[in-house]
């Protein structure tokens, strides 16, 4: 639901005529709005990882087929006796739910359609499934018309008719349900009884691709180690070239003697590869920043210079963790956790533009990402707010769950005066404004609706607007010569406090041009941004 709805809700309840003054504390403490974010698609692939880790029970399973799936169904047609029994594997599956976290609630019947209406109007808790019994068709009957995964107006229109439980329903002539509801009640009821089959679309588990490598010697080399992922990633690599796939995320584990919990990081791309050059050059960047060479060797005298020191053929470089302890390596993994399908494009005949080579930006974006990390590699996306500090949010350049490919929204924006700045103060500067009228009481009226004559702002060393100023000296004061509003923005009541600002978009004296407002609250400027 919307938040306002919600918090309309929470305060209808608080303020009821039927609760007194004396327990209003205690429920006003014990009912507190928790909000949690709808995400959709972050829900769905939790579903996905359940399904995926129920096939200890049947080797069939699929989701619902729905625009938002909310069920998991599985054939288990014939394995009931390896599990002593069709309770015994209810209780089986309710216990490994319980153990990944969830309250399920199952029920095991001949169709999906009267397993499904089992599951939802018949199970009382999720501590105990449902087994409905061979040709029983009593506890059909008994189920309510919504058991029959019907549209909400068929539903609707059902139960305002009188019908109410499926028993009622089968009552009725098929002739006059298929004139009035369409295909749909009557399939639905087929496919409850068995009379129209309806098979599971099995989901198929996406390809995993793991390599590991058992040392037979516990190593601290770090060449030994860079050439060990290497061989694992061109390994990954052909593989994944022969599945026509591209990975977005990959995953390195260290297993060490000396420690318990394996060392591992992680490496994102912007853009799906199967290459296994362009992998190591970024695993080599994060091994830099994981890993560190202990120094010189231990033939090597630190207290002689280098032309004292004896010859080698060959430096060895030992690897030790950052607190300075050496590390013996005895096992290597690499792993890809995110995957997609590669996508080929045919180039032009003369294509030599170089801001297309979309493979250069990606590394580009790959390089930074590893040195700066992802959450500082971001882009603005837009939103739907007025007040301009919240009217956009930055995102993760680089995240496994983006969502790659063309978009089919076109934003068609219309260029006006008051256009947006490209850049905004944060916080907004505060202004020293003189009035373009002197004091009077018709001036003070109209000192809303017209923009200061001059404006004192601190500037830095190259005479930009600045919050921090090198000396006190620094302050410049300008002439406003042409200015546009003004602007209301104003901020809903959901949001707190209310923000009522008039903006104005000003060109002073030396040509430049910026974002200014009024605070109507306590009549104070500001300047909010340059163009």
């Amino acid at each position: 639901m919307p938040l306002s709805e919600a918090k309309a809700l929470v305060k209808r309840s608080h303020s009821a005529p039927h609760a007194s003054r004396s327990n209003a504390v205690q429920e006003e403490k014990s009912a507190r709005l928790n909000l949690f974010l709808h995400e959709p698609q972050k829900d769905q692939l939790a579903l996905e990882a359940l399904a995926d880790s129920l096939e200890l029970f049947s080797p069939i399973i699929g989701l619902q087929q729905a625009h938002q799936p909310d069920c998991i169904f599985l054939d288990i047609t014939g394995l009931a006796h390896l599990f002593r029994g069709e309770e015994q594997l209810a209780m089986q599956v309710l216990q490994h739910g319980r153990s990944r976290g969830y309250l399920m609630r199952v029920a095991i019947a001949d169709t999906q359609g009267l397993a499904w209406g089992a599951a939802r109007f018949l199970v009382s808790s999720e501590a105990q499934p449902t087994v409905i019994p061979i040709q029983d068709s009593q506890i059909m009957h008994s189920l309510p018309i919504r058991a029959l995964r019907l549209s909400e107006a068929n539903a609707t229109t059902l139960l305002q008719l009188g019908v109410s439980n499926i028993g009622q329903l089968s009552k009725l002539p098929r002739r006059d349900l298929a004139a009035r509801f369409g295909k749909e009640v009557c399939q639905r009821l087929d496919q409850m009884t068995a009379v129209l089959e309806e098979p599971i679309i099995a989901r198929h588990k996406p390809p995993v691709f793991h390599s590991r490598k058992m040392l037979d010697f516990p190593t601290s080399d770090l060449e030994t180690v860079n050439v060990i992922i290497q061989q694992l990633t061109t390994q990954l690599c052909s593989q994944l070239a022969a599945k026509q796939q591209g990975a977005l995320e990959w995953t390195v584990k260290m297993h060490c003697q000396t420690k318990r919990l394996p060392l591992q990081f992680c490496v994102r791309l912007f853009q799906p590869t199967a290459t296994a050059e362009h992998v190591m050059q970024l695993v080599a960047m994060q091994l830099e920043q994981v890993l560190k060479p202990q120094g010189p060797s231990r033939s090597e005298n630190p207290a002689l210079p280098r032309s004292s020191q004896p010859k080698r053929r060959k430096r060895r470089r030992w690897v030790t963790l950052l607190d300075g302890q050496k590390m013996e390596i005895c096992e290597i993994s690499v792993g890809v956790t995110c995957c997609v399908l590669l996508t080929q494009r045919q180039r032009h005949l003369f294509d030599e533009n170089p801001r297309l080579n979309h493979q250069e930006l990606a590394q580009l974006i790959n390089r930074l990402a590893s040195r700066l990390g992802t959450d500082h590699v971001v882009y603005p996306t837009l939103r739907r707010q007025a007040q301009p500090e919240h009217a956009f949010h930055f995102h993760p350049l680089i995240h496994p769950g983006k969502r790659r490919g063309r978009t089919s929204r076109y934003l068609n924006r219309q260029a006006h005066v008051l256009s947006r700045p490209t850049h905004l103060y944060s916080p907004p500067l505060l202004l020293e404004a003189t009035p373009a009228a002197p004091p009077s009481s018709l001036a003070a009226r109209s000192r809303t609706l017209k923009p200061p004559s001059h404006i004192t702002f601190v500037s830095n060393a190259e005479g930009q607007p600045s919050t921090v100023a090198p000396h006190p000296s620094s302050a410049i004061r300008q002439r406003i010569v042409q200015s546009w509003g003004p602007e209301r923005i104003e901020t809903g009541w959901w949001r707190g406090p209310t923000t009522r600002r008039d903006y104005w978009r000003v060109e002073t004296c030396s040509h430049q041009h910026f974002w200014i407002f009024r605070d109507l609250k306590n009549g104070c400027w500001f300047m909010h941004g340059a163009f």
